[in-house]
């Protein structure tokens, strides 16, 4: 009765009298293999019954995938192996070949989605070359205009700091000139002469600001040679005597002028830094093997439930607003890093605080699709998401090199005869493996 027993254990058997358990604890006779006893303490006797706890069941199912199942499982009046082996006969009926059908279906279209997503790729891989390349070019020309952006700058700073000092002097003798014709107007009873007075009072106010009463242009431990600098300026304004007001008002308006000039040159070099900034940012972000993501960036993709709209913008953030896309939104995170070396799962981080929790926080995981399409949202954790994203950029040749050897050998009989379930016969392997060595 080797039922339940791997095809190669089974075959071994055959020819034995005994066998050793799975631990070579102890050497148990073949008859005693599925007699419903536990005689090993590993259960490895008992493969085919429910006796114990702690053994393995061979579904071979022809047709399908062959999986290993715990014995617990056998004779329970559930049919958990798709050939009913785990069962008695004609219990269950054999499902294999159409599940069998279904399976190598769906790896037929995942292999097509795989070989339309891989043509994209190449798309995007080449449209990322070509852009990078052009924003390495466009750095260094940026940064030529910074340089001469920022020495503009300086030009233009100190123009407009000189006549700054001429608008204040002008705008002084203009606030004398109007004191005194107010002056005149409101004192009926004396007597002026405007010209000659005006024209003292305006030599006054120029010998005033020669001695630095006026307009405080530098403190008094200013350098001596910035000192000296301004006397030169004062001097090159006064030399042909006082002005009139329409001379003054054009040292007011000029400085005005120099004013917005020097402004328009700081807001030049602002612009220039910040476009180098942008560039650097994207320049040194991890796009993947081949830069295959850089396709994805500055752009977004939408998820609706019934309360929300969620909505992904690659490398930059994640959000949550208002069922149909209406005003406002929650910070679910900014991009952080990649989770893993092979640039399947994305992490946003620091989201808006959640109440009485964490800062909000979104793990996106990326697998291939035809078109670049944000398919399910989940919470399973308080304020920490996690996102499916399906994008042509994560279809690779790896990949699609495992389906197509998957489907080959699904249609290969003896392939399922002797498939294993990775994560559930390690066990099994190790007992596979001390038998060889007893035998």
């Amino acid at each position: 009765n080797f039922r339940g027993l791997h095809p190669d254990l089974a075959a071994k058997f055959a020819t034995r009298t005994s066998f050793p358990c799975r631990d070579k604890s102890q050497t148990v006779a073949i008859e005693k293999l599925n007699d419903n006893y536990c005689d090993c303490w590993d259960g490895s006797d008992e493969p085919g019954t429910s006796a114990c706890g702690n053994s393995f069941f061979y579904c071979a199912n022809a047709g399908y995938k062959a999986k290993f199942i715990g014995s617990l499982f056998v004779d329970d009046g559930v049919c958990d192996c798709c050939d009913g082996s785990d069962e008695p006969v004609n219990n269950c009926p054999d499902t294999c070949e159409a599940e069998g059908a279904s399976w190598r279906a769906e790896i037929q279209q995942q292999k097509e989605d795989f070989e339309s997503g891989i043509k994209v790729r190449l798309e995007y891989i080449e449209t990322a070359s070509k852009e990078l390349e052009e924003l390495k070019l466009e750095k260094i020309e940026k940064q030529k205009q910074l340089d001469e952006a920022i020495e503009f700058e300086k030009n233009a700073i100190t123009v407009k700091d000189t006549w700054a000092i001429r608008e204040k002097l002008a705008q002084k003798l203009l606030d004398e000139r109007n004191k005194e014709t107010e002056k005149e107007q409101t004192n009926d009873e004396e007597i002026h002469e405007p010209d000659d007075s005006l024209e003292e009072d305006e030599d006054d106010v120029i010998e005033e600001v020669e001695d630095g009463d006026i307009v405080e242009i530098s403190e008094d431990d200013a350098p001596a040679e910035e000192k000296k600098d301004e006397e030169k300026l004062y001097d090159e304004m006064f030399e042909n005597g006082p002005k009139d007001d329409a001379t003054l008002q054009n040292y007011i308006d000029v400085a005005k002028e120099k004013q917005t000039e020097a402004n328009e040159a700081s807001e030049a070099k602002r612009k220039l830094e910040e476009r180098i900034n942008e560039i650097d940012s994207t320049l040194s972000t991890d796009y993947g093997v081949d830069h295959a993501y850089y396709a994805l960036r500055g752009q977004c993709f939408h998820f609706d439930t019934p309360e929300y709209r969620y909505k992904l913008c690659p490398f930059k953030s994640v959000t949550q607003g208002p069922a149909g896309g209406g005003g406002g939104g929650t910070d679910m995170g900014q991009w952080s890093k990649w989770m893993d070396t092979n640039h399947q799962e994305m992490m946003y981080e620091n989201g808006a605080q959640c109440w009485q929790g964490p800062k909000r926080s979104c793990k996106v995981r990326l697998q291939c699709g035809r078109e670049n399409v944000l398919s399910d949202v989940q919470e399973p954790n308080k304020c920490e998401y996690t996102m499916l994203f399906k994008t042509p950029a994560a279809c690779t040749p790896a990949q699609l090199e495992k389906l197509q050897n998957e489907l080959s050998k699904s249609v290969e009989s003896d392939v399922f005869a002797h498939h294993r379930n990775e994560e559930v016969n390690r066990d099994e392997k190790l007992h596979a493996a001390a038998v060889h060595d007893e035998l």
